[in-house]
C-alpha cells in the first residue's frame, strides 16, 4: 500500500487536526488505529479528542526566546529516521500540526536572537530550515505516512498608495488559485512540492438529522479531493479519481476514508 505525504489546510474549525490524528486514534471511541506520533507547534492543540500524551510531542517556546524546539523537532526526524525502518513496532503516522504555527514561531525567535541590517537573513534562514526538514520529513524514508496541517492564505493583489507608491506587490502570476497553504516567505511556492496530497478543508452546513432527531441544516467538515480554481488542491491519482467517478468533495471525512479510496485503485 502507498505511504501517503498530505497537506491538510484550512481556516480555523475546519477539522483539519481531528482529520489528521483519526489516522491514529478513533476520537470518537479512544481507540488506537495505528501507531502515531503527534507533533503540534506552540499553541496548536485539540483537547477534546483526547489524544494520550504518549502519542503526542508538544515543541514549544512560550517565551520566544529559544530555538530549542527546532532543534528537538530536527532531533526527532532524525530518530525516526534511523530508527523507524528496523524497529520492532515503528511509527506507522507521523503528523505535523501546525505548520503556520511553526512559521511564526522561527520568524519572532529569529528577531530576539539576531540584529542584522540584513532584511533577508530570517527569511533565507526560514527556507534553509524548511527545506531541510521537508528533506528529512519523506514517507518514504520514515516507513510511515506523514499528514501536516497548515492555515490558509489568499492571494496577494497589488495595494497601491494615493501617490501611486507600491505598498504590497501581488503574486507572482503563476500563482492562479485564490486559497492556498499559509506559510511566509518564498518557500510558500515551495511547499505544495512536497506532498502527494493537497487539501482544503472548510466547514458548511447541509440538509440532515440534527441532534434533537428533526430534519434542518448540520455542520459537516468539508475536504476537497480535485483540482478546481478557487483552491489550491493537488492529487496524484487525479487521472483514477476522474476515470473511475470518485466523490471529488469528502463530508466528514477520516484518514481511512481517503485511503481506501487510494486502495482500490488497482495497482495502488
Amino acid at each position: 500500500k502507498p505511504l501517503l505525504s498530505i497537506l491538510l489546510y484550512g481556516y480555523s474549525g475546519a477539522g483539519k487536526t481531528a482529520t489528521a490524528v483519526s489516522a491514529g486514534w478513533d476520537w470518537r471511541t479512544f481507540v488506537p488505529k495505528r501507531k502515531m506520533l503527534w507533533v503540534t507547534f506552540g499553541r496548536e492543540d485539540n483537547p477534546a479528542l483526547k489524544v494520550p500524551e504518549t502519542m503526542r510531542v508538544r515543541l514549544v517556546s512560550p517565551a520566544l526566546d529559544s530555538m530549542k524546539f527546532l532543534d528537538d523537532f530536527e532531533a526527532l526526524l532524525r530518530s525516526l529516521r534511523a530508527k523507524n525502518p528496523t524497529a520492532k513496532e515503528p511509527v506507522e503516522v507521523l503528523i505535523l500540526d501546525g505548520l503556520s504555527e511553526f512559521d511564526l514561531l522561527y520568524e519572532l525567535v529569529f528577531k530576539k536572537e539576531h540584529s542584522t541590517d540584513d532584511k533577508y537573513a530570517m527569511w533565507n534562514s526560514l527556507l534553509d530550515r524548511f527545506f531541510a526538514i521537508m528533506q528529512m520529513a519523506d514517507p518514504n524514508e520514515l516507513k510511515c505516512h506523514i499528514i501536516v496541517t497548515a492555515r490558509v492564505t489568499e492571494k496577494k493583489e497589488e495595494k497601491r498608495s494615493k501617490t501611486g507608491q507600491v505598498i504590497r506587490e501581488a503574486d507572482p502570476e503563476f500563482i492562479t488559485t485564490d486559497y492556498m497553504p499559509s506559510v511566509r516567505g518564498s518557500f510558500r511556492e515551495h511547499f505544495p512540492h512536497y506532498y502527494n496530497l493537497v487539501l482544503y478543508m472548510e466547514r458548511d452546513t447541509v440538509p440532515g438529522k440534527m441532534a434533537d432527531g428533526k430534519q434542518g441544516l448540520v455542520s459537516v467538515h468539508r475536504i476537497r479531493m480535485m483540482p478546481e480554481r478557487k483552491f489550491l488542491v493537488k492529487n496524484h491519482w487525479e487521472h483514477q479519481w476522474i476515470a473511475e467517478s470518485k466523490p471529488s468533495i469528502l463530508d466528514n471525512p477520516t484518514f481511512d476514508t481517503i485511503m481506501d479510496i487510494i486502495k482500490s485503485f488497482e495497482g495502488a
